[in-house]
């Protein structure tokens, strides 16, 4: 985490999920395309992280992979120039982009609204791209153990933070253990 500040773009722009999402884009696309052309949006955090993107530029390697979780994802995508970046206003592609998330945004904030709903139930189904934004609500909902132990790991950081304390020395072993006795009391009624 210390790495993570004095000036480093990567600390600044840490939870914004720009990067992650484009890598999960040129990765998902990287698949049967080689040489890709991507235009983002004029956007502070791309612009400012796009160093690692720029080792693809002209990749011509084998395809190297990753399985995280039981999902195997591609590594060495390959780009034909360096990350393009326009403002939507100007660009055509960029305007549908943005009409698209304001749906999402739109239909996540409107979930009962039933013609919002059917908008993330197809891209759910979809599954297309793995390394969205779209929350895991199993992951969130507190009532099940995913969500629980996510809780509590958020609460310790949180207070790590507030004291001044370092936040990962024995972290894993807090996690390791809070996952082993946590179905324990939980079922204890």
């Amino acid at each position: 985490m210390e790495d993570l500040g004095g000036g480093n773009p990567a600390g600044r722009w840490v939870l914004d999920l720009s990067g992650t999402c484009l890598d999960g884009l040129r990765s998902s696309g990287g698949e049967t395309l080689d040489g890709m052309r991507v235009i983002c949006d004029s956007s502070k955090p791309l612009q400012e992280i796009q160093e690692p993107f720029t080792w693809h530029v002209g990749y011509s390697g084998e395809k190297k992979y990753i399985e995280i979780g039981g999902r195997r994802k591609l590594l060495t995508y390959s780009l034909a120039e360096p990350i393009a970046f326009h403002k939507s206003h100007e660009f055509p592609g960029l305007q549908l982009a943005d009409v698209i998330a304001s749906a999402i945004s739109y239909a996540m904030r409107n979930r009962d609204d039933v013609q919002a709903d059917s908008w993330l139930q197809q891209i759910d189904s979809a599954h297309t791209v793995q390394d969205t934004i779209l929350p895991d609500a199993d992951r969130a909902r507190v009532s099940g153990l995913d969500g629980m132990l996510n809780s509590m790991l958020l609460n310790e950081l949180v207070d790590r933070a507030e004291k001044g304390k370092p936040l990962l020395p024995g972290i894993e072993r807090l996690y390791a253990r809070a996952r082993r006795e946590l179905p324990g009391i939980v079922n204890r009624k």
